[in-house]
């Protein structure tokens, strides 16, 4: 019988992504008046593109055993 050691490990796991943005009221009218004053002065920027970030985050090894 397998013994699942993995289960009693306490792994960290690390991301490469940001937590979202919180939208309060403030956020919403900022941003209206943005576009409004873009709209306004007629700038129309092409989007973009955004570089991903890495994918391969430096990971450390862990023994897991198991007893037969």
């Amino acid at each position: 019988m397998i013994f699942y050691s993995a289960l009693g490990e306490d792994l960290d796991w690390e991301r490469n992504v940001k937590p979202p943005p919180v939208i309060t009221e403030e956020v919403s009218q900022s941003i209206e008046e943005l576009i409004m004053k873009h709209i306004s002065e007629g700038h129309f920027d092409d989007v973009q593109k955004v570089n991903k970030l890495p994918s391969k985050a430096p990971r450390e090894m862990k023994e897991l055993g198991y007893k037969a």
